[in-house]
C-alpha cells in the first residue's frame, strides 16, 4: 500500500469514526449487558444484520484475553471500512463494549479487540459463538 493510500484509508476510518458520535470519557458506572436494538433504525438494523454476518464470516482466529477477546479478521474477505462500520453500529446498540481496531504494518493482520467490564466474555461468547 502506498503512503497516499494509507492517508486515504486513515481519512476513511476517521469518517467512519465520526459516525460514532461525540467522543466522551468513559461512564462512571458500567452499562448493563443489554443491547438496545432501538438505537438503530429499521434500515440500519437490516444493514447491521448483513454486515454482522460478513464480520463473523471474516474472523479467522480468536484469542481469549483477560477482559474479552481478540479477533483476527481476514482483510481479503472484509474491507477495513466495513469493519469500522460494524463497530459504529455495535457501539450504538451495545454501549458496554470497548473496541480497538489494529491494522498492522507490512500487510500484517487486522485485529479487533472486543473488551468490557467483568462478565463481558460470556456475553461475547454468546454473541460470537464459543468456538471459531
Amino acid at each position: 500500500m502506498t503512503s497516499w493510500q494509507m492517508v486515504l484509508m486513515t481519512g476513511m476510518l476517521g469518517v467512519a469514526a465520526s459516525a460514532l458520535g461525540p467522543q466522551s470519557k468513559p461512564p462512571d458506572s458500567d452499562s448493563p449487558f443489554v443491547c438496545n436494538i432501538d438505537a438503530l433504525t429499521p434500515s440500519e438494523r437490516a444493514a447491521y444484520k448483513q454486515i454482522s454476518a460478513r464480520v463473523l464470516g471474516a474472523i479467522v482466529n480468536r484469542h481469549e484475553i483477560a477482559d474479552g477477546y481478540l479477533f483476527e479478521v481476514d482483510r481479503d474477505r472484509l474491507p477495513i471500512t466495513d469493519l469500522a462500520t460494524w463497530v459504529a453500529f455495535e457501539r450504538r446498540c451495545c454501549s458496554f463494549f470497548d473496541f480497538r481496531l489494529d491494522v498492522h504494518r507490512e500487510n500484517g493482520p487486522v485485529t479487533l479487540r472486543l473488551t468490557g467490564p467483568d462478565g463481558v466474555k460470556s456475553f461475547i461468547e454468546a454473541e460470537f459463538g464459543s468456538r471459531r
